[in-house]
């Protein structure tokens, strides 16, 4: 199995299990071409819109000299596009029988300090890409992480296994913005890529049930770029987009690293444990319930609680020294709390305190643009059937 640990072995896994989930009797030449064929399409439209920076200047050189020795070509400038690329000069390699699927496949070396993953082509192997070798090899920054073997030790890879990297790269890829890059791994995905392995293939259909559930929460990431400045609007407003696409909620939970470049070197900032099955099955009740009220001025109208989520967001982004301050975020802490309480009792003392609050948001005499929008959003939010419908949504 992989000999190694921590943060690039959970993105091998990840491109280790999408090629398990696809059905051949063994894996040839002409079998790994077309697996790897199927994700690049995929793998294309999801990075339309997904942003990527540049390669490390150490990058850069390295993966100079080694595509002018594999492809006798010139890298991509960005790490997304470095990924998709690799992919798609490998299945010429496959199809052009230059590399053996099968021997690279099972060649895996450790030595004192390296470990190389396959056959080396035209003698030589490529690196780690910084964003990835980076973030695990400064894991003192974060307790979550663990080193590979070791901080000196190099990991290489031949054209096949770099092909496997950038396919889990880009399956756990949820966007970069803000400088920022948001990767989104599913836990314990080792445990269904060795279950299938040794046989048990109903496990084959929960995993293409958890990849399709991350390509959807990926890609939700991607198309809005939602802030993760405060972690309960941003559950909130992954679990409501994730209720919209009736995504199953069977990827979770998994675990969110957020990556940005720090002085020459990638580190991981933030890394989340992220469940979102309770705040989900709510916003899937919830969305179903409110279409049996009449509340909306057109279709594409966002529902009461929606409204309220990205009031919430613009509070915090442009805050304003007044009465009723923050007091939208406040309003969506403590349903925050009551929806992954998961008792109604709860829910429903923090919606009676609510609709207090604002009620005495309506009697103030202020008529500031922030009061107004308040007030706005609030009629709609304290409305009967937005009401019923949020109740039920925990029942």
């Amino acid at each position: 199995m992989i000999p190694i640990d921590g943060f690039t072995k959970e993105i091998l896994m990840h491109g280790l299990s999408r090629i398990m989930v696809e059905d051949f009797d063994e894996i040839d030449n002409t079998t790994l071409a077309e697996i790897f064929k199927n994700y690049v399409y995929g793998f294309k439209e999801k990075l339309k819109n997904a942003g990527s920076s540049k390669l490390s200047r150490n990058d850069k050189e390295s993966y100079k000299k080694t595509y002018q020795n594999w492809f006798n070509t010139i890298p991509p400038e960005e790490y997304t596009s470095l990924m998709l690329d690799i992919i798609e000069k490998t299945i010429n390699l496959l199809e052009g029988n230059k590399i053996d699927a099968k021997k690279s496949l099972r060649a895996i070396k450790v030595g004192k300090n390296s470990v190389d993953f396959g056959i080396p082509y035209n003698g030589s192997y490529a690196i780690l890409p910084a964003i990835i070798k980076q973030v695990e090899y400064y894991e003192f920054l974060s307790e979550f992480l663990t080193p590979t073997t070791g901080k000196k030790s190099m990991i290489n890879l031949d054209p096949i296994w770099f092909s496997i990297l950038a396919i889990g790269f880009l399956t756990c890829f949820a966007g970069y913005y803000g400088g920022k890059y948001y990767l989104m791994l599913k836990n314990d995905i080792e445990r269904y890529y060795l279950a299938i392995k040794y046989g048990m293939e109903e496990e084959k259909y929960e995993l293409l049930e958890i990849l399709e559930d991350l390509e959807i929460l990926t890609d939700i990431n991607i198309q809005k770029r939602f802030s993760l400045e405060v972690e309960e609007i941003y559950e909130l407003l992954l679990s409501m987009e994730l209720a919209k696409k009736k995504a199953s909620g069977k990827v979770f939970p998994i675990t969110l690293y957020v990556i940005e470049l720090s002085g020459n070197v990638y580190l991981a900032k933030n890394v989340l444990e992220l469940d979102l099955r309770n705040s989900l099955n709510f916003m899937k009740k919830y969305i179903d319930r409110i279409k049996n009220y009449s509340m909306f001025e057109s279709s594409d109208a966002k529902i009461p609680l929606e409204e309220l989520l990205y009031l919430a967001l613009k509070e915090l982004k442009n805050p304003i020294n007044e009465d009723n301050e923050n007091l939208a975020y406040i309003m969506v802490k403590d349903l925050y709390r009551a929806i992954n309480s998961g008792k109604v009792e709860i829910l429903e003392n923090t919606l009676y305190l609510l609709l207090r609050k604002g009620h005495s948001i309506l009697s103030s005499k202020s008529s500031s643009k922030s009061k107004l929008n308040l007030e706005k959003t609030f009629k709609s939010f304290a409305k009967e059937g937005n009401i019923i419908s949020i109740l039920e949504g925990i029942l």
